[in-house]
């Protein structure tokens, strides 16, 4: 699924993601490599995502 992908199912905008996808990685939460997003901690995503 490419980040163009995420964008509409998520009905977001592309810039949007990519935001969010950094912050996951700078929060340690997720390890994007290339085209592999990588979860390496689900449950600080899990607590994040109770807000939504």
């Amino acid at each position: 699924m490419t980040k163009s992908d995420i964008a509409k199912y998520s009905e977001t905008s592309e810039e949007t993601v990519v935001r969010v996808i950094s912050f996951f990685e700078s929060e340690g939460i997720l390890i994007n490599h290339s085209r592999t997003i990588k979860i390496i901690n689900i449950k600080l995503l899990s607590i994040l995502s109770e807000g939504f």
